[in-house]
């Protein structure tokens, strides 16, 4: 497709270019005219070309030179190619369009998501609930007779036991479909338009595959007992005067408000043996959709509380000294800054500073030697910052040893001071 393209001046001096009653600045840009409005057509967009082959057509009527290949024998303006110029603006609202979408996808998929997540504590318990919808019955022939059923309704109710997963439930139902029958009579010359109704009792097993999530399928099938009109000879019913075995499967979605109510929709297969008629055998098939509300009774268990922390166990540090001594080495020392830096931190504690001994010498003599020793520790605590009134000392002789041993042992362990800060 080429466009010939002639030339003008505005009344600002500017020189400008028209094609089918549109405008465009020589350097290519659109002046705001019809495409703003939106009604520019999209054949419009055009490429002036490289700054090289771009030129003023010049006065109407006059042939132009230096149009290089965009010169066409016998024009009288350049010739120019079509369609590329506004490409990339067109091409950036397509970029935001789609990006748009994407975004919009995205959110939508996350809400998806967050459908099938679980968002409920699902509880074992006892529900009840009632239900409705449409039915369709499949049957048409009955016997020499036709039955010609219009779209009928059922309702009913349900009471059952939610297992979180398995259900089971014993379901009522009642149907009803305005049926046409025609061939009736000793001739078959009458017809008549009848309600068939039918109550089945049915037995359901069921089972939810997101028992927590806001939106539960589910599937089921059940087995049960169903009471169906009969029909005469002149196409009355007898009311549920035939008892049939009915069978039926399910498959459906559940909507978890919370987790005691819910909405259920779903579609069903159910089916009878023969009914019978005076016309001969039929066959009572039923595809039912159905939306239900349900209830269940209780409250899901509260969580268990947190395990409560072990509360910390108080610092502890240990001062050894040799035997039957109650000075203290470089190293009890060192240690002894440790408790009263521990014990500064704390800000407000106590500390308890226990002496023992071992098992060699007099019991009395090391009851008080285990005195000394604890009392030796405390003045280092106080030298090292910590107040005197904050200290209890204790002296436990040899009892309580760290490491088990007889009387008359020399055991180093057991020659200590215990410094726990409270």
């Amino acid at each position: 497709m080429e466009r010939v393209w002639h030339s003008a001046t505005t009344r600002s001096g500017v020189r400008t270019s028209y094609a089918h009653g549109q405008r465009f600045y020589m350097d290519g840009w659109i002046e705001q005219t019809d495409l703003e409005r939106g009604t520019m057509p999209t054949e419009v967009d055009i490429s002036f070309g490289p700054a090289s082959q771009t030129r003023d057509p010049g006065p109407l009527g006059k042939k132009v030179a230096n149009c290089g290949d965009l010169a066409k024998p016998g024009a009288s303006a350049c010739v120019y190619p079509a369609a590329t110029r506004f490409r990339g603006t067109y091409m950036h609202k397509a970029l935001m369009s789609a990006a748009a979408l994407l975004a919009l996808g995205t959110t939508a998929a996350q809400a998806q998501s967050d459908w099938f997540s679980s968002r409920y504590q699902p509880f074992s318990g006892f529900y009840a609930g009632i239900e409705g919808g449409a039915n369709w019955m499949l049957n048409r022939g009955m016997g020499s007779a036709y039955a010609w059923p219009t779209t009928g309704w059922a309702a009913g109710a349900v009471i059952g036991y939610d297992f979180v997963g398995p259900r089971v439930e014993l379901e009522g139902v009642f149907r009803q479909n305005d049926t046409y029958f025609t061939g009736l009579g000793p001739t078959g010359g009458f017809n008549a338009s009848r309600n068939l109704n039918q109550v089945n009792v049915m037995a359901n097993l069921l089972y939810d595959f997101l028992p927590g999530a806001t939106v539960t399928p589910y599937i089921g099938a059940g087995l049960g007992v169903g009471f169906v009109d009969g029909v005469d000879g002149f196409g009355a019913t007898t009311s549920l005067s035939n008892t049939v075995f009915a069978y039926q499967g399910i498959v459906g979605v559940g909507f978890n408000v919370s987790s005691n109510l819910r909405v259920n929709l779903d579609g069903r297969y159910m089916g009878t043996t023969d009914p019978g008629s005076a016309y001969g055998s039929w066959k009572n098939n039923n595809i039912t959709a159905m939306l239900g509300i349900t209830y269940k009774f209780g409250q899901p268990e509260a969580a268990p509380p947190p395990p409560m922390a072990a509360p910390a166990a108080a610092p502890s540090f240990m001062v050894f000294f040799d035997w039957d001594r109650s000075n203290l080495s470089q190293q009890a020392l060192s240690t002894i800054q440790q408790a009263a830096d521990a014990y500064k931190s704390k800000g407000s504690a106590r500390i308890t500073a226990t002496g023992h001994t071992d098992t060699s010498g007099p019991a009395d003599y090391n009851m008080a030697l285990s005195l000394r020793r604890a009392n030796a520790v405390k003045d280092a605590l106080v030298r090292d910052g910590v107040p005197a009134t904050a200290i209890s000392v204790v002296g436990k002789g040899e009892t309580n040893l760290l490491v088990p041993t007889g009387d008359g042992v020399r055991e180093p362990q057991n020659r200590r001071v215990e410094i726990i800060i409270q």
